[in-house]
This record gives C-alpha cells, structure tokens and sequence, in this order.
C-alpha cells in the first residue's frame, strides 16, 4: 500500500521528461516541469504527499561495462533514496535501456529490478535510517512500444513483465496509442504524460481504501529512455 507522504519516482527519461526525437533525428529537449508526468501526478494529488522526481536519461537498472559508470541505476538509487528520505513509497520506473542490451537477459534484468524492492527494505528495516514506512515498492515496467523496430525485443520484455508482476506490484499504464508518445515511439508525448499520471494517481487512490496487495499492468514503452 502507497502510504500519503513523500514518494520518490525513479526511472530513466521518461520520469526526466524527455520529448525524445523529431521526425529528423534532432533532440527536442525537455517538457516543461508543469508537463511532466511525475508533477501533473503531484498536482492530482494535492498537499497530502509530495512528489520527488528523480529522472535520468539513459538510466538502467543494472549495469553494464560498456555504459557510463552514472547511467548504472543502483548506485544512483542508493543516493537518491537518502536524499529523498523519509520516503513513504517508491516508484521504479526502469527495464527499456536494458532491454535493449543484448547481453542482459530478461532473466537477469528482472533481477536487477528486484534488487531495488530489496535495498529499499532492508533501509527501512535499519532503524538508523529515517523512513516513513516498511517501505512500500510499485513498478512501472518495461513493455513494447507499438512500433515495429522493437518487435525483436518482446520476448524478452514479455518475460519482464510477466516475472516482475507476480512478485511485485505494478502499476498500470494506459498507453496504446501513437498519440501517447513522441515522434520517435519511444518517449510519451504530452498526451502520454497526462495518461501516466493519471494511472498512478488511480492507483494510488485505489490502494488508500485497499487493504491487500494491489498488482496491475505495465506501461507500453520501448527504446532508449
């Protein structure tokens, strides 16, 4: 159950609020903060909690070699997870830049997400550190976005989702339209942001009056982020 409180977002560039590639390969940089899917959440709702937004292009949830030592998510998970403390829950939003690595198997980057579930409980367990809650955990995993050239990687996203979902709750994302992502089918577009925030706000709310284990969806999304 998502407790009301401070509920740090951590993902890759779709939580950043990228707007992806143009038509002609250019960067279109960043939506502004009031656009992004993590603060219309906030908006939604309202002075019971507070949204901390910490996003990264290129972001993973392993980490790999040939990467950038930075964009590897756990030691960044680490950081920001004090930062942000006292937490009351956390959303991970991470799994399409390694999908994309043909050395990670589904298998394997299932297990570098859980790692996540894990590290944030075993902080909260450690009665030095200032923690909210038992440390609640929500996934918005990787999924195929609806455009051909990442057709090859549903077998592997497939096998993400469905491991990820039966141990950990997810949150739906309502995604399934061209219209909900950027001109390079992989970033959401203003309209995605909208959709996305308004899934995790219903889901919240919907575990505020629920006691048990809340599973849903995941997210349509594909590509670097």
């Amino acid at each position: 159950m998502m407790q009301p409180g401070r509920i740090l977002i951590y993902g890759d560039s779709n939580v950043w609020g990228d707007k992806g590639f143009g038509e002609n390969g250019a960067l279109l940089g960043r939506y502004a903060a009031k656009q992004q899917w993590p603060n219309i959440l906030q908006q939604l709702l309202g002075d019971e909690y507070n949204i901390i937004q910490a996003g990264l292009c290129g972001r993973t949830a392993g980490e790999y070699a040939e990467q950038a030592p930075y964009l590897g998510g756990k030691i960044g998970y680490a950081i920001a997870l004090r930062e942000a403390s006292p937490v009351s829950g956390v959303i991970i939003a991470l799994g399409v830049n390694d999908a994309q690595n043909e050395s990670a198997s589904g298998e394997q980057i299932v297990a570098d997400l859980q790692w996540y579930s894990a590290y944030t409980q075993a902080y909260a367990a450690d009665s030095e550190n200032d923690m909210a809650s038992s440390g609640s955990v929500w996934y918005i995993a990787p999924a195929i976005a609806p455009v051909q050239c990442y057709a090859p990687l549903a077998s592997k996203l497939h096998c993400i989702d469905e491991k990820l979902r039966t141990t950990h709750a997810t949150i739906s994302n309502p995604l399934d339209d061209n219209d909900d992502y950027a001109p390079d089918g992989i970033h959401f577009s203003l309209q995605g942001h909208r959709r996305v925030a308004q899934a995790v706000y219903d889901a919240i709310k919907q575990t505020e009056n629920n006691s048990h284990k809340y599973t849903v969806t995941h997210t349509k999304q594909g590509g670097s982020v």
